[in-house]
């Protein structure tokens, strides 16, 4: 299973328990959009296959069986302590504890077992063979690395200029795609600076490959804008009713759903969730709560008989 049919799997598993009106005021309150599992080791298995997990779950305990066994227990104290937090956090994108856990490695592997001099000759040549295939692995992941990390400030540099509302719309966006083609932000950015100028088509595009990356409701908000524009209402509402299911709680979704009946002339609909936010319960005040239960109040008023 890959991240795209995980993800899939749980936003089928929010659309269908809510859309049916069965999940309980818990659950309702506390389903959210995640967007880490706090499990490193799940996330490689995701992202990874088996073969990911394993990998990864095999460099923690290759450690701690080498710290066990020349009874180095600070080294097999610190990392068998990384290697629990990880699977309730995500201790993987910090740099520190990486580094922490490569001294600490190396500092298990450098310590030589007691060897007979028959084999000691054995143990080189071994050892030689598998330095030169541990730099030429780092030499192409270094590589690799410089590269996507170019090519993510480059992204960056590009997000800040859609965000103040410049074109993009040249090569510098699309030049990036084969370094980091799996990013999310890339087709995301992508699609908004297509809808800045009117290519909603291409837009909808970027969007469906930044779905096999990420759930985020972002998407299906800007999904719903380009079927509006494209007057496709049907798919427009459809986009909506599955953030509103992603976030049962949130008063958003709920109020673009209104705005879009009231848009298509559904007047009765509209109406339905405009009553739905007046009886939503807030879990957090804040003004834009606030101004979204006075514009549907306000509607209520206006078209209510």
């Amino acid at each position: 299973m890959d991240m795209e049919c995980l993800k899939n799997a749980i936003i089928s598993g929010n659309l269908y328990i809510f859309s049916k009106g069965n999940g309980t005021d818990k659950e309702i309150n506390n389903a959210d959009f995640v967007s880490m599992p706090c499990n490193d080791t799940m996330e490689q298995g995701v992202e990874g296959g088996i073969a990911g997990a394993f990998l990864y779950l095999l460099f923690y305990l290759n450690i701690v069986w080498w710290s066990y066994r020349r009874r180095d227990f600070e080294s097999f104290a610190v990392v068998i302590s990384l290697m629990f937090m990880s699977m309730t956090n995500f201790v993987y994108t910090s740099v520190q504890v990486w580094l922490l856990l490569m001294c600490y490695g190396g500092k298990v592997m450098a310590v030589p077992d007691k060897a007979t001099e028959s084999n000691e000759i054995h143990l080189i040549h071994t050892k030689k063979v598998l330095l030169i295939v541990f730099i030429f692995i780092s030499a192409m992941l270094f590589f690799r690395e410089c590269k996507v990390i170019k090519a993510q400030m480059n992204l960056m540099s590009l997000h800040e200029s859609i965000e103040l509302g410049v074109p993009v719309m040249d090569n510098r966006l699309s030049d990036l795609q084969t370094t980091i083609e799996t990013s999310e932000l890339y087709y995301t950015d992508a699609a908004r600076a297509y809808m800045r100028v009117g290519e909603y088509a291409n837009a909808i595009k970027s969007l469906k490959e930044s779905q096999k990356y990420t759930s985020s409701p972002k998407v299906y908000y800007l999904l719903s804008r380009c079927y509006m524009e494209m007057h496709d209402a049907k798919s427009s509402i459809a986009s909506l009713n599955i953030v509103r299911n992603m976030l049962p709680h949130h008063f958003l979704p709920n109020l673009l759903l209104m705005r879009s009946y009231e848009k298509y002339g559904q007047t009765e609909q509209a109406l339905n969730y405009a009553h739905k936010i007046l009886d939503m319960p807030v879990k957090i005040e804040s003004g834009k709560v606030e101004r979204i239960k006075e514009e549907a109040k306000q509607y209520i008023e206006s078209n209510e008989k």
